[in-house]
């Protein structure tokens, strides 16, 4: 698997033209990859990850809650959804977050915080695009608050049962939930957060409606349980959310590409291919943090330019390494992107069906 690491600003050549680019594919390294037995007692998968990553774990936390200046009053409700982890967070996740707090000497409260802080903010792209010969293709900017932190914690896990691979994503140590996966020959997926309402309240909603589920660990149990493209749009679209957001899935057949733009309760718009649109929608997708049916705001303006960047590459040039050149440039590529990735469910991960990027 190729990993590429880049370096601050340089010239990259997209298909068709010269952009400016702020994630380029300048050196190639080797990203560790580590192995999630799901086999093994809960509180034991992420040891060795958290063991090796303790003290960029340490320097997250520590980053987080004091750039974000968090509240007292939301430090006691951290601490008593600690307190009632076991109440309000399902197994696997409560023994996963045990562990991770066992391994590393973090609190548990400062855990749990750091597995909800997606929840609360994060600024993403996706886009999901028909190849010509109607291969579908996935790509993905992670863009968050602390960009620098995250790249220190981001590593492969390979997620295995009985023996056999479940599913790949692009991880974040000390962190048990998905934002980015593969799942081969089923289906690729990927979140963005949706820019709508206070962040408290979304930390409200993870003790008042009981059935209510992180987002990632909504998107994990689609990784590992669903077994088609169908399944995982309709899980996404109907599973209570602790906030709102945008699941992005690309499928593996013609057409099987999807936005689910979601709040809380329940679905809001489901956005998918379609090949007899005159729209934009006829061959790709592309979502940020802004529904897509309304402009985004011109003090965040990544859809024009990715709109650009897929229109100028045009359909018939499309494929990984060009979705790639389009999720580097600026903006949509910025000094908040962790990473990029280009994947595709057809292709198995270990054979350059998931790449990233790390900025």
């Amino acid at each position: 698997m190729k990993i590429y690491l880049a370096f601050n600003f340089f010239v990259c050549i997209c298909t068709l033209g010269l952009v400016t680019s702020k994630c380029v594919k300048q050196t190639s390294i080797d990203f560790k990859t580590y192995k999630i037995d799901l086999d093994q007692p809960a509180d034991q998968r992420f040891i060795q990850t958290s063991i090796d990553f303790a003290n960029e774990i340490k320097a997250l936390v520590d980053a987080q809650k004091k750039l974000l200046k968090i509240p007292d009053e939301v430090i006691t409700l951290i601490e008593f959804i600690a307190s009632q982890i076991d109440k309000l967070f399902p197994y696997p996740f409560n023994q996963e977050l045990r562990g991770i707090s066992k391994a590393t000497g973090i609190k548990l409260g400062d855990v749990v915080f750091a597995n909800l802080i997606y929840d609360i903010t994060a600024f993403c792209t996706g886009i999901v695009a028909t190849q010509e010969n109607g291969q579908i293709i996935h790509g993905r900017n992670l863009d968050y608050d602390f960009p620098n932190y995250l790249k220190n914690l981001t590593y492969i896990a390979e997620f295995y049962q009985n023996g056999s691979l479940v599913f790949t994503s692009a991880h974040i140590a000390g962190f048990v939930g998905i934002l980015t996966g593969h799942k081969y020959n089923k289906f690729t997926f990927s979140i963005n957060e949706r820019d709508q309402g206070q962040w408290w309240i979304n930390l409200l909603f993870a003790i008042i409606d009981k059935k209510a589920s992180p987002l990632s660990f909504i998107t994990r149990k689609v990784m590992e349980n669903a077994t088609s493209f169908e399944q995982a749009v309709d899980i996404l679209s109907t599973s209570d959310l602790i906030a709102p957001c945008y699941f992005i899935v690309g499928g593996v057949h013609p057409g099987q590409g999807a936005v689910i733009t979601r709040n809380q309760y329940k679905l809001v718009d489901l956005w998918k291919l379609n090949p007899e649109s005159t729209g934009i929608e006829k061959w790709y997708l592309l979502e940020t943090n802004y529904d897509h049916w309304l402009p985004p705001p011109a003090s965040d303006d990544r859809q024009t330019p990715g709109m650009m960047a897929m229109n100028t590459t045009t359909q018939a040039n499309i494929n990984l390494d060009t979705l790639m050149d389009v999720m580097t440039l600026d903006p949509v590529c910025n000094k908040e992107t962790v990473y990029s990735v280009a994947m595709s469910a057809a292709v198995e991960a270990s054979k350059g069906g998931f790449q990233v990027l790390i900025r």
